[in-house]
């Protein structure tokens, strides 16, 4: 999102100190010049802090399934939204028909992929916060595709990722949520 608007302030926070460090060295290393990275958990964002203004844009991709306390969380990412903003939310499908193979071929999965929130729960929640959706999509798509990612990179030192890369950007968006494992919804606060 910062080397697309290259004048905006990227600011991200993560639980993990090395993991924000390592976000810190990898904007530097992308040249994004204004970055701000914070130790914090989504039910308590270190962002805004007291006399910080809230963000006309707030991403969450792939995190809100990690959470123990989905309301908590909901509200810590409403809180960082300005008024007339925007909140992006994406996370697992737990419903799509690769994550039931995965339920069906494995005695063991992770929390996250059992208790991840449905679209339909995280878009009632911020709905009845004062937003709005303004756009939801799918992506990555479900069995066979990160099958055959997995077979690409292993069997084919990646020889076909791209055009499997180009396959599942083609086929994202609305409708058949099963034929994706993650699903993504866009908000605007009122």
């Amino acid at each position: 999102a910062a080397l697309v608007a290259r004048d905006a302030e990227l600011c991200a926070f993560d639980p993990s100190p090395a993991m924000v460090e390592l976000a810190r060295t990898n904007a530097r290393a992308s040249g994004v010049a204004r970055f701000d990275a914070r130790v914090g958990f989504g039910e308590d964002p270190p962002f805004p802090a007291a006399g910080e203004a809230p963000f006309d844009l707030v991403i969450s991709s792939g995190v809100i399934s990690f959470s123990g306390d989905f309301e908590r969380f909901l509200d810590g990412l409403v809180r960082a939204v300005a008024p007339r903003g925007t909140l992006v939310i994406g996370d697992l499908n737990n419903r799509s028909t690769g994550m039931a193979k995965r339920r069906a071929n494995r005695p063991l999965l992770p929390l996250r992929e059992l208790n991840a929130p449905t679209s339909d729960d995280v878009r009632r929640a911020i709905e009845r916060r004062g937003f709005r959706v303004r756009a939801e999509a799918g992506y990555q798509l479900t069995s066979p595709f990160p099958e055959l990612g997995h077979w690409s990179a292993r069997r084919l030192g990646g020889l076909l990722d791209g055009l499997l890369v180009a396959w599942n950007a083609r086929s994202a968006g609305p409708g058949r949520p099963a034929r994706f494992d993650s699903w993504v919804l866009a908000f605007e606060r009122a």
